[in-house]
């Protein structure tokens, strides 16, 4: 039980790998908070975890709605996180970042995506900081504003997105 007395925040815990990622990290000790939009699917995410013996909690809700957040940050190499965020119409900007020059015309034409050419990819903390300042200084976010930053860990081996980060522009 490598995760016990731990807490595990999984957002689109209802299906895919969020509900696969639940049921993991609550076999190994975690109390899981699921947060889906869809409830039918955190409920089925909770029965399976509870049938284990797992404990967790459900918040039905969008993460971008109940914290007020004013943009999501993302970084991609094929263009599959820009859609997925799309297709949920969230009420904060997509602002997503990639190394993929040709990806670039497709990002506009996805509702709600503006596209942006990055190809440093340096640490998590550090990418996310160059991000944050660039939108800043092009007065897409202001100092304050709530922001969800969505990437891939590590960051250097662009993987599938696997973590979430809400953090302030400073």
């Amino acid at each position: 039980m490598r995760l016990k007395d731990k807490v595990a925040i999984i957002t689109g815990a209802g299906l895919g790998m969020g509900r696969a990622a639940s049921v993991l990290f609550a076999r190994e000790g975690a109390r899981v908070l699921i947060f889906d939009m869809n409830e039918k699917a955190a409920r089925e995410t909770e029965s399976i975890i509870k049938t284990e013996g797992g404990k967790c909690a459900i918040f039905v809700g969008d993460v971008s709605k109940e914290a007020d957040v004013k943009a999501i940050i993302t970084m991609t190499n094929s263009g599959y996180s820009a859609f997925k965020l799309a297709s949920h119409r969230p009420k904060a900007r997509i602002f997503v970042f990639t190394e993929n020059r040709s990806l670039l015309t497709t990002l506009s034409l996805v509702w709600g995506v503006t596209g942006y050419y990055y190809d440093k990819y340096e640490s998590t903390d550090q990418t996310i900081s160059d991000l944050k300042e660039f939108l800043k200084n092009n007065h897409l976010v202001k100092t304050d504003d709530l922001v969800i930053n969505i990437a891939s860990m590590p960051l250097k081996e662009r993987g599938r997105t696997n973590m979430l980060k809400l953090s302030y522009i400073q």
